[in-house]
C-alpha cells in the first residue's frame, strides 16, 4: 500500500497506537498532537495523532476520516509526559491519554459541520450536502449527513473545508446522566438574631434544632445527612424551609465511592515491628535504600 501513515492513539485497552493511511487532503492538518477521526470496526472514533509519516503495516490500513483541528489540540511536551507514563508503568498509551485528558477531546465525541459559504462548495455531492445543512439550520453531525445522503461524507466535508464552505468542530458525549446531584438545605447569609429566634422557634422546638444543626454544619447541609446521620425527617424539613429560614436547592456532587463509610483514625503510636523497621531505616547513609518486607495490611503504610 502506497502513501503517508501515521500512528493513532485510541482510548482503549491496545498495547500499540493503530496505523492509518493519510490522504493527500489531510496531510496538512494530521500532525502529530491532532485529533483525527478514524474507523474502528463499524464505528468512528477520535483519536491523538502520535507519529507521522510511519512505515506501512504489512496489512491494509483503513484511512484517516477527517482532522477536525486547525492546530494539534495536545501540546508535544504533554504527548511526551504520556508516553514516559506508559513506558515507566506498562500502561496502553491509549488508556494513559484518557487519564490525562478531559474525556470530550477525543473518543466517541460527536463531529459537527457547519455551514460557511454554501457558493463555496463544490458541485455534486458538496453542494446537496451544504443544500441539506441549510435545511437544518446551517449544522449537523457528519454521522447524521452521512445517512441522510446515504453515503460516507468524510471525504466531502474535507474538500469542503479546503474550499472554505464548511468548519468541522467537535462536541464532546453528554455526560449528564452519569452525573450526580443531591437536595441540599441552605441557611441565607442574614441570619435571625437570638431574641428573634425565641420569638420564631418558641414553639416549634424540632425546628430549631434542625435550624442549629444546619448552622453548626457552615449554614450548608445535604438533605441525606440531615435525615440519615441526624435523625430528622423529611417533613420538618419542608415545614421549615415554608417559613423561609432556609431553602433546599439541588446542586450536583461529586462520586465518593468512601462517603459512607466509617471513618477509623489513624493509630497514634507505632508497633513493635514499625517501630524496628523505622530505627533501620533512620541508620541508613544518604543514597541508600531498604527493602520494606510485610505483607498486605501488615502496617507498612
Amino acid at each position: 500500500m502506497t502513501g503517508r501513515f501515521v500512528q493513532v492513539a485510541l482510548p482503549l485497552p491496545l498495547a500499540a497506537s493503530y496505523t492509518y493511511r493519510l490522504p493527500d487532503a489531510l496531510v496538512a492538518r494530521a500532525a502529530v498532537g491532532a485529533r483525527v477521526v478514524v474507523p474502528v470496526r463499524q464505528r468512528e472514533l477520535i483519536g491523538i495523532v502520535m507519529a507521522v509519516d510511519v512505515p506501512a503495516p504489512d496489512v491494509t490500513a483503513r484511512d484517516v476520516l477527517a482532522a477536525p483541528d486547525d492546530e494539534p489540540a495536545v501540546p508535544a511536551t504533554l504527548l511526551q509526559t504520556a508516553e514516559w507514563i506508559a513506558g515507566y508503568y506498562g500502561a496502553p498509551i491509549g488508556l494513559t491519554l484518557r487519564a490525562m485528558l478531559p474525556a470530550g477531546m477525543w473518543g466517541a465525541s460527536k463531529v459537527v459541520v457547519k455551514l460557511l459559504d454554501a457558493k463555496r462548495a463544490p458541485a455534486g455531492v458538496a453542494a446537496t450536502l451544504a443544500e441539506w445543512l441549510a435545511q437544518r439550520g446551517g449544522e449537523g453531525a457528519v454521522s447524521t449527513a452521512a445517512r441522510a445522503l446515504k453515503r460516507p461524507l468524510w471525504d466531502v466535508a474535507a474538500r469542503m473545508v479546503d474550499a472554505g464552505a464548511v468548519s468541522l468542530r467537535v462536541e464532546p458525549p453528554d455526560t449528564s446522566a452519569d452525573s450526580l446531584s443531591e437536595r441540599v438545605v441552605i441557611l441565607p447569609d442574614e441570619r435571625p438574631t437570638l431574641i428573634e429566634r425565641e420569638e420564631l422557634f418558641r414553639r416549634r422546638p424540632r425546628q430549631r434544632e434542625l435550624y442549629q444543626a444546619v448552622e453548626a454544619l457552615g449554614g450548608r447541609a445535604p438533605v441525606k445527612h440531615l435525615t440519615e446521620r441526624l435523625g430528622f425527617g423529611d417533613a420538618l424539613i419542608r415545614a421549615l424551609a415554608e417559613t423561609g429560614l432556609v431553602t433546599v436547592t439541588r446542586e450536583a456532587r461529586f462520586r465518593d465511592p468512601f462517603a459512607d463509610s466509617p471513618a477509623v483514625p489513624p493509630p497514634t503510636t507505632l508497633t513493635g515491628d514499625q517501630a524496628a523497621a523505622l530505627h533501620a531505616i533512620g541508620t541508613l547513609a544518604p543514597g541508600e535504600g531498604a527493602l520494606l518486607f510485610g505483607v498486605t495490611g501488615s502496617g507498612k503504610t
